[in-house]
């Protein structure tokens, strides 16, 4: 019986024409070759922009991640192309292989052009890491670049010198709690505001050694701030006086940011927000390199969440459902920062910045500070509102106000000197004036009703605190 031959065994499909065969490679192998020399053409224009912009930048970051994945759709052209040649006459693989390469062409081709038209948030090299209780913190010992601007943490991620944890009766410690504006975002580290009150509080009251640790993070809000009290509590710090800077962005940015408060997930730090589900966190993560997931996100959806929160409401209308609702949240979170410093026997001032929109009309736009000094008072807390100072510095200095600040929420230099100037007169006075202190009640506009921008009264834990550093620091002398 004769037997087969090896070729009528082969797949039916294999089976075309032979100038058709030969046709398919030369196409094959012409459009791999076309593929690698475009994509390499876009990688090198990409390297470009991306050595232009730095990693710094949003516009960088997009470009670094086009160069990548037009440099992957190079290679694959390529490996396209060899892998033509080497399945030779078998028309059904080199089929299978020519349409998994124009998927992966048309894929990437998206997200190059996704690259223009939906700007991702810088991710990949990062000051930031994830953090289960808090969404994200500071890598520790981290040096690098941040917003342009060199940084280094401690061993604790904090934006401040290595901590000594040796017992000195001599040494103050004070934490500063905050979010960018502490940090001192924008600015180097000995203009942050907390470094520039170290150095006021030194030269004001030298008979004790000032050590004031900046442990602001970007983004943070107020318990995420009490977390970073408790982990200095927990690391042996040993503080006698906590200071609480607000930034009004702190009472709803967590609604569009933090997935556990029915945000996105995906922020500016670049690592997937580490309070959701494991599921939520992959997908923000990805978000940060993928154009297309970016464009499938409900954007609409999230822009409309960010206007239904956002600053300006918490003066324009302050009566608002989901402003009340995060006002409530505001002071649920306060509350357990207070309790938390009373159980530890801490002397706590609350201060708040304003935002540069506020300045316009102060007496108007002030709703949120009227609200956190009724807060204070209840609550028998120190209370600093900031804006009256900035005010007041800049109509000494014949400036604008506007002047103190490099975008809406974030201040200059300069401005983070005022803020350290006040703050500093706070410790001086609750330290020496016995009745209480506090500023003429500054009448509202159009009904908005009265507040005190400053509250050091006798029987606060602040005024307090301070009083028992005096007397010890008596004490001690010989």
């Amino acid at each position: 019986m004769q037997q087969p031959d090896e070729g009528s065994l082969s797949d039916p499909r294999d089976q075309i024409a032979p100038g058709g065969t030969a046709l398919l490679r030369r196409g094959g192998m012409m459009l791999g070759l076309i593929g690698a020399a475009v994509s390499l053409v876009v990688a090198a224009i990409a390297v470009v922009v991306w050595q232009h912009g730095g990693l710094a930048g949003r516009g960088g970051f997009n470009a670094a991640c086009s160069a990548t994945y037009a440099a992957a759709l190079a290679l694959i052209s390529i490996m396209v192309t060899l892998g033509v040649l080497r399945l030779g006459k078998r028309w059904a693989a080199i089929r299978i292989l020519l349409g998994a390469y124009f998927f992966v062409s048309l894929l990437i081709g998206l997200e190059l052009v996704a690259a223009f038209r939906y700007p991702r948030v810088p991710g990949g090299v990062t000051a930031f890491e994830s953090a289960p209780e808090v969404g994200w913190q500071l890598k520790p010992n981290f040096n690098g670049l941040y917003a342009g601007v060199p940084l280094i943490t401690n061993a604790d991620g904090f934006r401040s010198p290595p901590i000594s944890l040796k017992t000195n009766p001599n040494v103050v410690r004070v934490i500063c709690l905050g979010d960018s504006v502490t940090f001192g975002q924008g600015s180097d580290a000995e203009y942050a505001y907390p470094q520039i009150l170290q150095g006021l509080l030194n030269k004001q009251r030298p008979e004790m050694y000032w050590d004031v640790v900046n442990t602001g993070v970007p983004g943070y809000c107020t318990f995420q701030e009490t977390h970073q009290l408790r982990r200095c509590l927990e690391h042996g710090y040993r503080p006698r006086l906590v200071i609480l800077l607000i930034c009004l962005n702190d009472i709803t940015e967590k609604y569009t940011a933090l997935r556990s408060f029915g945000g996105t997930g995906l922020g500016f730090q670049g690592v997937p927000d580490g309070t959701g589900a494991w599921f939520f966190r992959s997908i923000a993560h990805l978000r940060h390199y993928s154009g297309i997931l970016t464009a499938l996100t409900p954007t609409t959806a999230e822009a409309q969440r960010r206007e239904a929160y956002a600053v300006r409401l918490l003066w324009e209308q302050p009566y608002a459902a989901q402003i009340e609702e995060a006002w409530q949240q505001q002071e649920i979170e306060l509350d357990k920062l207070v309790d938390l410093n009373r159980s530890e026997e801490l002397g706590l001032l609350l201060a708040v910045v304003p935002y540069r929109s506020q300045l316009a009309n102060p007496r108007s736009r002030n709703a949120p500070q009227r609200r956190l000094s009724d807060y204070s008072q209840e609550h028998k807390l120190a209370f600093l509102d900031l804006m009256p100072a900035l005010l007041r510095e800049a109509e000494l200095g014949g400036m604008s106000p506007e002047s103190f600040f490099l975008d809406d929420s974030h201040l200059t230099a300069q401005g983070n000197g005022v803020v350290a100037q006040a703050v500093a007169e706070a410790f001086k006075d609750s330290a020496s004036v016995e009745p209480p202190l506090g500023s003429a009640d500054i009448p509202g506009e159009g009904g908005a009703g009265s507040y005190r921008d400053v509250i050091l009264d006798h029987g606060t834990s602040w005024a307090v605190a301070l009083r028992k550093l005096a007397s010890d620091s008596i004490a001690r002398k010989p």
